[in-house]
């Protein structure tokens, strides 16, 4: 993975898609997300400027009336503030994922394996789409948070003898 410390070439989405719309706009939303997009303003994603997130963008932005712009900060306290939103974002999803690692904690520690297995399941599957997103996006911190996160996972469902 490359470290990239100040994204300075942003993926600008923007989408106009009506309120009796609400599937196509809830499917633009949802596979924004994991594409890395994070909300800027009211209708307006952004995601760093990379060609892996090229590729990923030009598909989603065959979504009715989604539109792809791309930009470049003024200067570098700009690009700094964008970047350190992007990445707040991304820590916050980082967050989620550690009240899951606790939920299945939780039910293991009741006798509920089935239902600590199934949010185990649905957690792995959201931290593989998140590697991909901090992989495009270069930043090696929030890799290394991912994977203690993982390394967590492991160890509550192998218990404390095998993790």
């Amino acid at each position: 993975m490359e470290a990239i410390a100040l994204v300075s070439d942003w993926i600008l989405l923007t989408y106009d898609l009506p309120a009796d719309r609400a599937k196509e706009r809830a499917e633009f939303l949802k596979r924004a997300k994991w594409l890395g997009a994070v909300q800027h303003t009211e209708s307006v994603y952004i995601m760093p400027n990379t060609t892996a997130t090229l590729r990923l963008v030009e598909e989603l932005s065959q979504i009715s009336h989604a539109f792809v712009w791309f930009s470049k900060p003024s200067d570098e306290e700009r690009a700094r503030e964008l970047t350190d939103r992007y990445d707040d974002k991304v820590k916050l999803w980082l967050l989620g994922l550690e009240e899951r690692i606790k939920k299945v904690r939780q039910r293991m520690e009741e006798g509920k394996q089935g239902a600590a297995r199934m949010i185990a399941r649905t957690t792995y599957k959201e931290m593989q789409k998140l590697e991909d997103i901090i992989e495009r996006r270069g930043n090696v911190e929030l890799m290394i948070e991912l994977v203690v996160l993982m390394d967590k996972l492991k160890a509550v469902l192998l218990g404390p003898e095998e993790g």
